[in-house]
């Protein structure tokens, strides 16, 4: 038989370190097990949050109507052909935009973008043209992802206020907290 198993301190010590190798078996499957059961519910909440489409609730909408109405503009709503949910987030934001008399080119076009847009972009001429759309879009949690000034070899073919309603973001685009 083995030296060290004839003396009691390494015995001792042997009988420690299997105990504690055992507890730590356990308690690391029951870790891990509570981690992934914490991440799988994670993963259904933002599942479920990306599946919502996007609207504004009746207050929402209000406090939308309220910032917009400070200062109308003229303005050019677009959403990408072929995808109902931008198209109905699209006419819902029309109507409160119409009623603070801002001034809304044509009917709302669809129009394919090319490479496809995700989020909110806004276009337009001048640079404080949009801060009352900026906020408003902030205070409803729908903020731009991108806004274009008419600067340079950047020519934006429209005079205006140009916004573009894209797919809903992707899921690595977006910060959703329960």
């Amino acid at each position: 038989m083995w030296e060290w198993w004839n003396s009691l301190e390494s015995v001792t010590r042997f009988r420690w370190w299997m105990g504690f190798l055992g507890i730590f078996s356990v308690l690391i499957p029951a870790i891990f097990g509570g981690l992934r059961w914490i991440a799988d519910n994670r993963r259904d909440y933002l599942k479920e949050q990306l599946a919502k489409p996007r609207q504004l609730s009746t207050q929402q909408q209000e406090q939308f109507l309220d910032i917009v109405k400070e200062e109308p503009q003229r303005i050019l709503i677009q959403s990408p052909k072929g995808d109902p949910e931008a198209f109905a987030l699209a006419r819902e934001l029309r109507i409160p935009l119409g009623n603070a008399e801002w001034i809304i080119d044509r009917s709302l076009g669809e129009k394919v973008f090319n490479p496809p847009l995700f989020g909110i972009q806004i276009k337009l001429e001048r640079a404080g043209e949009i801060s009352v759309l900026v906020r408003a879009l902030k205070a409803v949690s729908l903020p731009p992802t991108s806004i274009t000034f008419r600067t340079g070899l950047n020519i934006v073919p429209y005079k205006w206020i140009k916004l573009n309603i894209g797919h809903k973001p992707k899921p690595s685009d977006v910060e959703l907290s329960p």
